[in-house]
């Protein structure tokens, strides 16, 4: 089975790492109770003696993450300014960055979530789910994976998110753009449904959130399908066009 990924883009602020541990723990709590799919992550770390499975209670959490992203290498921001060391109230000029996932082992239907961002430089943050490539028919299914974006984008002051394989992004990239358009897709600017009139192609179109939500079919798209593909190339280039697929049109509007 193809790999497909569900992404998320969204408005970067600085925060401490208690504040990045905080909501990192509260994702994986929301997840698990969107579907005992999620439940039981573990934490990766930087390094594969980092990795550390958290207590039912998550009560852990924090002591485990906090040393999973500490990053010895750089220097942090603290009151005091000749103080370097990373401390839960501390910031950072790098993004905090740490992944989760359900086994060590990609053939066993590995899932893994990764959450990067809070540093004091960039704009962007990102979200990010593995699907697996066996073992889990809910991840071909349509209602499952919308309910699932849904959930995901809720997280953040969303921009932009995906559902996507990475065959269908060699087929659909486009350097000039940020964005790609994948199964479904999200954007943080409701004007686009407007613009997406004419295209009765798709399977679903319609507002979400603060945005516009609209995806390609009810099944997974098949990246050698030349037709949808250059339907798909045409709806890039006219919504590029205007704007609607790179960063400065969304972040105005945040």
């Amino acid at each position: 089975m193809e790999e497909y990924i569900l992404q998320i883009k969204f408005k970067n602020k600085a925060i401490t790492p208690r504040e990045y541990i905080a909501k990192s723990k509260q994702i994986l709590i929301e997840l698990e109770n969107f579907d005992p799919i999620f439940k039981d992550f573990f934490g990766w770390g930087k390094t594969a003696k980092a990795k550390k499975e958290f207590k039912s209670d998550k009560s852990d959490f924090e002591n485990i993450v906090f040393e999973q992203i500490k990053n010895d290498k750089i220097v942090y921001y603290n009151d005091d300014p000749n103080d370097k060391k990373m401390y839960l109230d501390s910031k950072s000029w790098l993004p905090y960055s740490n992944s989760y996932s359900n086994t060590t082992k990609v053939n066993d239907g590995q899932i893994t979530i990764a959450i990067t961002y809070g540093d004091t430089k960039k704009d962007i943050g990102v979200f990010l789910i593995k699907f697996p490539k066996c073992n889990y028919k809910e991840f071909s299914d349509y209602n499952f994976i919308k309910e699932l974006m849904i959930k995901c984008t809720s997280f953040f002051d969303s921009i932009y998110t995906v559902v996507i394989s990475h065959d269908f992004i060699d087929k659909v990239l486009d350097k000039n753009k940020k964005f790609w358009i994948g199964w479904m897709t999200y954007i943080k600017n409701q004007n686009i449904l407007n613009e997406l009139s004419s295209s009765n192609f798709l399977y679903q179109k319609e507002h979400m959130y603060e945005g516009t939500f609209f995806s390609l079919s009810e099944d997974r798209p098949n990246a050698s399908d030349d037709v949808l593909i250059n339907k798909v190339i045409e709806m890039r280039n006219k919504l590029g066009s205007q704007g609607y697929l790179n960063y400065s049109k969304e972040l105005s509007n945040s």
